[in-house]
């Protein structure tokens, strides 16, 4: 074969090796593409099934809902061991916190030697209703003598209570507070039935104050 043979050769072999689907080796290193490549449809589909998903950031409060505690003070206050008088019920001011106004109670029933409980109702809550009506006609004295109950409205007091380290989901809510003015952890909530009343309440309420 003479010289003219091997350039025309030279210029036709690269020619049909493309025209098969094949391409010249390259110089360019691995990974990059090279000029006149011809990859086929499976092997872009492969590529593109194995290239890295985006992640999505999800902020923690859209994936965990978290409800705080309420912070329990260590020990209940006891005034006195040995209560005595009618049962007082003392209305909460409409405005203001909760803590210093409970507190300047406890200061008034250590001196009047009564015992305290914070006690949340509604006016939508009929087991509350008729407790709060038996108390205020005296039938309570006697087996809850020297008690002086702390009024509190679910709807109306509802932030500052929460403020104060309060917390409910049902009620009444009766809770033996701390000498601070927070909750301590001798609490009741709840009744069995709307048509539980006094016989209900005042068993528990009776353990409530003697439990430490």
């Amino acid at each position: 074969m003479n010289a003219c043979s091997f350039k025309a050769m030279a210029y036709v072999l690269p020619l049909i090796l493309f025209t098969m689907g094949c391409s010249p080796k390259s110089d360019a290193p691995s990974g990059s593409s090279a000029v006149g490549q011809i990859v086929s449809p499976k092997a872009v589909a492969t590529a593109t099934q194995r290239a890295p998903q985006r992640a999505i950031a999800r902020h923690p409060d859209q994936t965990k809902l978290t409800v705080p505690k309420a912070t329990l003070d260590e020990s209940p206050f006891a005034a006195t061991n040995d209560p005595q008088g009618p049962v007082v019920l003392i209305d909460a001011p409409d405005e203001g916190s909760a803590r210093p106004w409970i507190q300047g109670q406890l200061v008034n029933a250590a001196r009047a030697k009564q015992s305290v409980m914070v006690y949340v109702g509604a006016v939508w809550c009929e087991p509350c209703e008729r407790f709060k009506k038996a108390a205020q006609a005296g039938e309570l004295n006697q087996r809850l003598p020297g008690l002086r109950l702390l009024v509190f409205d679910a709807d109306k007091h509802g932030q500052a209570l929460h403020q104060a380290g309060y917390r409910w989901r049902l009620v009444p809510l009766f809770v033996r507070p701390t000498a601070q003015g927070g909750p301590s952890h001798l609490q009741e909530a709840g009744v069995p039935s709307q048509s539980a009343g006094v016989a209900n309440i005042v068993p528990r309420l009776r353990r409530l104050l003697r439990a430490k």
